[in-house]
């Protein structure tokens, strides 16, 4: 039996599923901006926006 590393398996666990949320916003996934830091606000804006709703 492996060993498994359940606190890592967590924290992947809630990445997985932020950026399963966060790319229900189309111009996150398709990456309509054209530089990184337009983008990275992007995501902040679409990741507040997940967490008040």
């Amino acid at each position: 039996m492996r060993k498994v590393d359940w606190y890592l398996y967590k924290e992947r666990h809630l990445a997985k599923y932020f950026f399963n949320k966060i790319n229900h916003f189309p111009r996150v996934t398709t990456r309509y901006d054209k530089t990184a830091t337009s983008f990275l606000s992007f995501v902040y804006v679409a990741a507040i926006f997940k967490l008040i709703q």
